[in-house]
């Protein structure tokens, strides 16, 4: 049952429950970015990489053909992209 898609692949945000401490809100939506679970690749059937270029830039990409989402926010998006299959074009060559 590994890999296996939900509801919650597709949408929803996390749950910060009226918290505003900053603490519990990480924790609440790191929690919730691991709970999704990210397809295979649409292109190669490889398993994709969660990459980041910066603490507010994140992406989805399959490190063997080469296609991406576009950059996101919080992680939790850049996986939902990638589930959805919006998809950036493709690259090769280097990882980022």
């Amino acid at each position: 049952m590994n890999k296996q898609m939900c509801v919650f692949d597709y949408y929803g945000k996390p749950d910060y429950k009226g918290s505003r401490d900053e603490i519990v809100r990480y924790s609440i939506e790191n929690r919730f970015t691991n709970s999704i679970n990210l397809s295979y690749c649409s292109n190669c059937n490889n398993v994709p990489i969660a990459l980041f270029q910066s603490c507010t830039e994140y992406f989805i990409k399959c490190p063997v053909c080469g296609i991406r989402t576009k950059m996101y926010k919080h992680l939790y998006e850049a996986k939902h992209a990638w589930n959805k299959g919006e998809l950036d074009h493709v690259r090769k060559g280097k990882m980022a």
